[in-house]
């Protein structure tokens, strides 16, 4: 198994963890792409001349738009490599669970 297959299965596992019928709290990591569009829109403009940002605005356009599907599944919403402890190349644990909860679904 890889590293990548790890992480896969991490998140794969927090997601069928039981919501309790905890409900999605709807802001911050883990809220509806359109929550986002400020900070999006700082990240482009800060990546001009770095990356195809007409193309990016355009794919945000597109995935900002997609409907919820289902209800909401649990997330770590901080799964970032500074969370991760990893030990000869594989996941070893995760840290920092304190915003583990019920994320909004959409297309992922």
């Amino acid at each position: 198994m890889t590293f990548a297959q790890d992480i896969a299965d991490l998140i794969l596992a927090l997601r069928s963890a039981e919501t309790g019928g905890l409900p999605f709290n709807g802001n911050g990591r883990g809220s509806c792409l359109t929550d986002h569009d400020e900070w999006m829109s700082v990240c482009f403009s800060k990546s001009e001349g770095l990356l195809d940002v007409p193309r990016l605005r355009n794919l945000w356009s597109k995935l900002r738009e997609l409907p919820a599907i289902g209800n909401p599944e649990m997330s770590h919403k901080d799964l970032i490599p500074a969370n991760l402890l990893v030990q000869n190349g594989r996941l070893a644990g995760v840290i920092d669970s304190g915003s583990f909860g019920p994320h909004c679904k959409k297309f992922f």
